[in-house]
């Protein structure tokens, strides 16, 4: 069993494979910069600063509609897609607070990834969002067999194909195989999206070019204020992100993180879903795609401000959009 917050040791090969599985691509700060320059993706508009905030926020508390897809927590695998389940997962549940609970399923991770180039090898925090809002991403559970999925029996049009994985946890912490091992494979380049739905999927989301939602308003990115932050969330709901994982990192297992370590392995992406203090220490709470048997229960608690770049690139749908099932 690995202690918690334990610095991991690499040799140069298992490092290299290691940080080839950190999905967020290099610069990712520049390259969402110039999808603004591009105008793909906006600014977000500053928020009233009268709007009060909590010391202590949690969406699924406060959306108890949405809290089975809020607390959803997936698991990428054996694959560099980090980026698109935090996209993915994000706009599942601003879809679902945006509807009042109407529209309750997650949209699938898989779809998004599997649809770029090179999509395990890495992405844009922006790409999910463009693609929801085209009406390109399908609805997608976990998998179609796994019972700690709450979505897997709902008949979603494209599960996500790759299997579950033991991330950073020892043998006894988490019933999958690990990365690089049988029932774990490294991968050989990226599976392809079908363009078809799952043979599981049922009506209504067995139909690929009609299956999905999508919204009418911007993408956007929030300033590297964490008041403004907040604010996002309680407007909307929780946001993508993306951070530096440092070698202390992957060994998580409760608490506060505050990082020890100064050695960068890469970038990562995360849902950030709220807020709080725990013996005086401030944190965000923000859900990670290692399953649920890492950190806590799938979650983990970081120190307040920007740490580990977690404000560089916070990524979400406009407060103002309005969202709707794609064949509606």
């Amino acid at each position: 069993m690995l202690p918690a917050f334990a610095v991991l040791a690499f040799s140069p090969p298992e490092r290299q494979r290691w940080v080839a599985k950190m999905g967020v691509l290099p610069d990712a700060a520049a390259r969402l910069r110039a999808a603004v320059e591009q105008g793909l993706v906006h600014r977000a508009e500053p928020l009233r600063n009268d709007t009060s905030i909590p010391g202590t926020f949690d969406s699924a508390a406060h959306w108890p509609e949405c809290a089975k897809v809020i607390n959803d927590i997936r698991d990428q695998g054996n694959c560099g897609c980090c980026w698109a389940f935090a996209g993915a997962e994000a706009a599942s549940d601003r879809a679902c607070i945006a509807t009042g609970g109407k529209i309750a399923q997650p949209l699938s991770a898989g779809a998004v990834c599997f649809s770029v180039y090179n999509g395990c090898g890495g992405g844009d925090m922006h790409t999910p969002w463009l693609k929801v809002q085209a009406g390109e991403v399908v609805s997608g559970a976990q998998s179609n067999n796994s019972k700690s999925d709450p979505f897997a029996d709902d008949g979603l049009c494209y599960p996500y194909p790759l299997p579950h994985c033991r991330h950073h946890v020892g043998e006894s912490d988490a019933p999958y195989p690990l990365e690089g091992t049988p029932g774990c494979p490294d991968l050989d380049g990226s599976p392809t999206a079908p363009g078809r739905c799952d043979a599981s999927a049922r009506p209504p989301h067995d139909n690929w070019d009609k299956d999905g939602v999508t919204f009418d308003g911007q993408v956007v990115v929030h300033p590297i204020d964490e008041a403004a932050v907040k604010r996002a969330i309680m407007a909307g709901g929780p946001v993508a992100a993306s951070m530096d994982v440092l070698s202390d990192f992957p060994t998580y297992k409760s608490g506060v993180y505050v990082p020890k370590s100064s050695d960068v392995l890469g970038s990562h992406a995360v849902r950030i879903v709220g807020w709080g203090v725990d013996q005086g220490k401030a944190y965000w709470r923000v859900a990670n795609s290692w399953n649920t048997y890492w950190g806590e229960s799938g979650f983990f608690r970081i120190a307040m401000g920007n740490t580990c770049g977690l404000l560089d690139t916070v990524v979400a749908s406009s407060d103002d959009a309005t969202w709707k099932a794609k064949a509606s």
